[in-house]
């Protein structure tokens, strides 16, 4: 079971038509998401192109996001019942799934636990990154807002979803 990344912009298109409180309950964002800016050799199933909004809010401008940002949902329904965890990896048995060299086939686990988030690295070849910091292998490291989590060569980016909701909706 694989957690589907959405484009940063059907997100913000679904703020602007519906209020950030419709989208995050109907976009059931849980408690927060990566986002990142993929390199042009990753494709992933499914992704679409971009909406063409209008007007977007200024917040998305200024906050360094771009409309064609990858977006993964930390979220539990997209868990097996009791599953408390998304491990992210090439392999496709991962719940994030990226097909690109510098990631291993198991590279990190994000482990969900109330309205916290940890990420622990899984034995990866190339290591996982908070920051500047290494997380130790099997070790979880807490993420905070904004955080930078860097795997292999990819940088991602953690927002909690009241955060991402305030970005969005300007």
């Amino acid at each position: 079971m694989s957690v589907h990344p959405i484009l940063l912009s059907a997100l913000l298109a679904d703020v602007v038509r519906h209020g950030p409180d419709r989208a995050a309950k109907d976009n059931n964002l849980g408690v927060g998401v990566l986002l990142a800016d993929l390199p042009t050799d990753v494709s992933l199933p499914g992704q679409t192109t971009k909406l063409g909004l209008m007007r977007p809010p200024s917040g998305v401008i200024q906050a360094g996001l771009t409309l064609d940002m990858v977006c993964w949902p930390l979220r539990r329904k997209a868990l097996p019942l009791g599953k408390t965890a998304l491990d992210m990896g090439r392999d496709t048995g991962n719940e994030l799934v990226i097909p690109h060299a510098g990631m291993s086939k198991k590279h990190a686990r994000f482990v969900l636990d109330g309205d916290a988030v940890t990420v622990l690295d899984l034995g990866s070849s190339n290591g996982t990154f908070v920051g500047q910091a290494t997380v130790a292998s099997a070790q979880p490291h807490p993420l905070k807002d904004r955080d930078t989590v860097r795997v292999g060569d990819m940088v991602f980016t953690f927002l909690s979803t009241p955060a991402l909701l305030a970005i969005l909706a300007g």
